[in-house]
């Protein structure tokens, strides 16, 4: 886990080391997300960590172009099959978000994101892959010099694949998951452009996210 954390944050310094003549968002989030998958006619607990990097182009006052990259654990401990494993792999995606206001603030964020995932165990390998798209409408209210109140409510719709070869070799698709989460954190904003972010969704993934971003 903190090798992949090194790792994100890395990348970060070295995009941010890029980002001199201004105009990019940095970000750097770790979370943590619980969620239900649905297979072999079972709900199944799901438990999602994904550390990652997301960048925004800010060039254009009202519209930004990004793309979210990392690492990202999955476990799912009440498969027989799978309990005990912990897969591993990456996410990759791209956002595109445009906004108004400065107090409040309104954005509106469209982001997709794939994600890989695998391990072995015995004589088998499983792999999880997986679509996840999100339209989001996020508000934000500064509270005084340092704090900001964000709020906001998200549709998501995710496509996920069960792959099993060796033993007991099988796919399973996993059922579609659509449906809404809240949104509701705290920011912190800090000198040159920065600010450190504790939020909260509930919904199809309940999640907690820490977030490191500056402005360049």
């Amino acid at each position: 886990m903190y090798r992949r954390i090194l790792a994100a944050f890395l990348l970060l310094i070295s995009h941010a080391a890029a980002a001199e003549h201004g105009g990019v968002d940095f970000s750097l989030q770790l979370s943590q997300a619980d969620l239900l998958l649905h297979y072999d006619d079972l709900d199944h607990d799901a438990n999602v960590e994904r550390v990652g990097v997301v960048v925004f182009d800010t060039t254009d006052p009202y519209l930004h172009y990004g793309f979210l990259a990392g690492s990202s654990r999955l476990t799912l401990d009440n498969d027989p099959l799978l309990a005990g494993l912990s897969l591993d792999g990456y996410h990759a995606g791209l956002a595109l978000r445009g906004g108004f206001g400065r107090n409040p603030r309104l954005d509106l964020q469209a982001q997709y994101l794939y994600q890989d995932v695998k391990d072995s165990a015995a004589d088998s390998e499983v792999t999880v892959t997986w679509h996840e798209w999100r339209a989001e409408m996020l508000a934000g209210l500064r509270l005084g010099s340092p704090l900001t109140l964000v709020a906001g409510l998200t549709y998501v719709n995710l496509d996920a694949q069960l792959r099993i070869t060796g033993n007991d070799a099988r796919t399973r698709n996993m059922r579609e998951e659509t449906g809404t989460e809240k949104r509701l954190g705290l920011e912190l904003n800090l000198e040159n452009s920065g600010r450190v972010g504790l939020h909260i969704q509930r919904g199809v993934f309940d999640s907690i996210s820490l977030i490191f971003a500056r402005a360049f």
